[in-house]
């Protein structure tokens, strides 16, 4: 079992591809640009990362949760877990839905203006 504070901190850690991923995307990192999206074009291997990247953040989430579950019903609630896991769990349902609905409309249904 781990304590509150460490839950928390390897919750948002859990986060941290995903930080690192976006960073290297916007920022156009040759090298890791040419790896993922070769030709240019989204790859499957582009999609895998991306959304494991934000399951990886969905299970932060429940980690951080896991001292406050422990302690539903037998005392004070530790927030900083609560919060944590809050916001790291509706970061990663609200990205991976709109990276979803992303990779449909692109890559399914194959619209023109996908930018």
């Amino acid at each position: 079992m781990l304590s509150n504070r460490l839950a928390a901190a390897v919750g948002w850690l859990c986060a941290a591809p995903f930080v690192l991923l976006n960073f290297l995307a916007a920022n156009q990192v040759e090298s890791f640009a040419s790896l993922i999206r070769p030709g240019g074009e989204t790859s499957s291997l582009e999609h895998l990362i991306i959304f494991g990247s934000v399951l990886l953040m969905l299970l932060g989430g429940l980690i951080a949760l896991s001292p406050a579950r422990s302690k539903l019903g037998r005392g004070r609630l530790p927030v900083l877990n609560l919060v944590s896991g809050i916001l790291l769990i509706a970061f990663a349902v609200a990205l991976g839905y709109d990276l979803g609905m992303e990779a449909y409309r692109c890559d399914v249904l194959g619209v023109s203006d996908c930018g």
